[in-house]
C-alpha cells in the first residue's frame, strides 16, 4: 500500500508532493518496528495521536513531547525519527472548533472576557511547556469536523488574525502551515 500511495504521489505532483511526516492517528499503539520502517521509507518525522495517559502525563512533566525516536536495536542512526504527540491527540480544542451559531453561523466558545486571539495566544504559551521548543503546532478539525468546510476556513481566518493582533504583546507568532 504504501508503495503505491508513495509512487501515485511522486506521478502526480513529482519530488515535492512527498511526505516527509508519517501519521499514526489512531493505531491503538505504537511500535519501535514500524517507526523503524517509516524512517526506512525516508520519513523524517512521526506524529502518533494517542499514547497512554501515564506515558503523556510523564512525557508532559518532562517536556518530551517531541523526541527522537531510536528505532534501530543495534543503536545505529539509520532508524532515527523525530516524534510528535500532540496534546489533544489530533483534535482541535473544542472551543475553537466551528458550531453553527443562531444568526451570523458563528460561534467559538471561549471565555467572555477575552478574545479569542489573546485565548490562542495564552494557549500557545501553556503548549511551550510541554514540548523542548518553542514553535508547537495546533492541530485544527478531527473527526467528521468539517461539515461546514467554508466556516471552518472563516473561523480559522479569524483566530490566526486576531492572535497575530495580539502577538506582540504575548511574544508569539501565528501562521498557516502544512
Amino acid at each position: 500500500q504504501m508503495t503505491l500511495g508513495l509512487r501515485f504521489l511522486n506521478d502526480t505532483f513529482g519530488e515535492c508532493g512527498r511526505p516527509t511526516v508519517a501519521w499514526q492517528a489512531d493505531p491503538f499503539g505504537h511500535s519501535r518496528n514500524q517507526a523503524n520502517l517509516f524512517a526506512q521509507m525516508g520519513f523524517d518525522g512521526l506524529m502518533i495521536g494517542r499514547i497512554s495517559i501515564d506515558e503523556f502525563s510523564r512525557r508532559v512533566s518532562r517536556r518530551e513531547l517531541i523526541f527522537v525516536w531510536r528505532t534501530d536495536p543495534e543503536n545505529s542512526h539509520n532508524g532515527d525519527i523525530l516524534t510528535w504527540v500532540p496534546p489533544n491527540t489530533y483534535s482541535t480544542p473544542d472551543y475553537y472548533m466551528y458550531r453553527p451559531g443562531p444568526e451570523d453561523g458563528f460561534n467559538i466558545s471561549v471565555p467572555a472576557e477575552m478574545n479569542i486571539g489573546t485565548h490562542m495566544a495564552l494557549y500557545s504559551l501553556k503548549l511551550t511547556t510541554m514540548y523542548p521548543v518553542k514553535q508547537v503546532g495546533f492541530l485544527y478539525g478531527g473527526d467528521l469536523a468539517f461539515r461546514f468546510a467554508s466556516q471552518e476556513f472563516e473561523t480559522m481566518d479569524v483566530i490566526l488574525n486576531e492572535t497575530e493582533d495580539v502577538a506582540r504583546n504575548y511574544s508569539v507568532h501565528a501562521s498557516y502551515s502544512t
